[in-house]
């Protein structure tokens, strides 16, 4: 039998969308809440296996702790995952909760489903047990990045005719163009493209979405985090759409797509050309 999922999320058109995604391609059965009381309404009459919380669901209050620390005392089994808001990291109090995992957004439809999977197969900590914070035993090795085991990493599903590299982002996602560039010192520029236009036209967007790049890794330095890795970036203006992925190897995935193609999947679409250039 499928896992029940309670979704509590203030924004109708992204629950519904996270709704669609669990039950059509993960198989799991999805209730949409969008409020604290509508929650705990439906939490009663159905056994869930996890419910996910936006902590945006009441905007400049604290309606998300609430709710958890209620689920906490009346369900005290049931799983728990949390939005962080956009662009920021769990505060304290959200850290110190008992979770199984968070869901970040923007997401990408290839994370979300070994996200909830892992979710699942978390154990709840037992009333009463210190949190996983607490310090370890004296004389115990902290983990190290030498010593933590790998991450499965789920296989990749291709889509039903599904192609490979610029060829088939283009046809996927009905993009305008699509261009890959290099960051490389002394190698910035195009590197190849496919679509509508000229190669000249080609090159001029490379270059500038490689000054955009450029400015957004100097806005982090001068933010004071130089370290942070520029990952995507996203620009609409009128009927079209620029999206920007950051690949392996020094090198750029950009998609020219209509704003109607859904986002979703053109970050899918995007991800799986991706592992195909690299």
């Amino acid at each position: 039998m499928a896992a029940r999922i309670l979704v509590v999320d203030g924004n109708e058109a992204f629950a519904t969308m996270l709704k669609e995604i669990l039950e059509s391609e993960g198989g799991y059965s999805v209730d949409v809440a969008q409020s604290e009381r509508k929650a705990l309404g439906l939490l009663p009459r159905t056994d869930y296996a996890l419910t996910i919380v936006d902590m945006g669901l009441d905007p400049g209050g604290d309606a998300y702790l609430d709710l958890v620390n209620k689920v906490r005392q009346g369900w005290p089994a049931m799983r728990l995952v949390l939005i962080p808001l956009m662009g920021e990291e769990l505060p304290p109090e959200a850290r110190r909760l008992d979770i199984q995992g968070t869901l970040t957004k923007p997401f990408f439809v290839d994370d979300l489903l070994p996200n909830i999977q892992e979710a699942l197969a978390k154990k709840v900590r037992p009333a009463g047990a210190p949190p996983p914070s607490t310090p370890a035993p004296a004389g115990a090795p902290p983990p190290s990045a030498s010593t933590r085991p790998p991450t499965p990493q789920p296989a990749e599903r291709p889509a039903a005719g599904s192609g490979s590299g610029l060829a088939g982002l283009v046809r996927e996602t009905g993009a305008d163009v699509a261009l890959l560039i290099s960051t490389a010192a002394g190698k910035e520029g195009l590197v190849s493209y496919v679509g509508a236009g000229n190669r000249s036209s080609a090159e001029e967007l490379s270059r500038l979405i490689l000054t955009a790049v450029q400015a957004a890794q100097a806005a982090g330095r001068f933010l004071r985090q130089p370290d942070a890795p520029f990952e995507h970036s996203m620009f609409e203006s009128g009927a079209i759409r620029l999206y920007v992925l950051a690949l392996p190897g020094e090198r750029l995935l950009a998609v020219v797509t209509p704003v109607s193609a859904p986002l979703g999947m053109v970050r899918q679409n995007l991800r799986r050309a991706g592992r195909d250039l690299t």
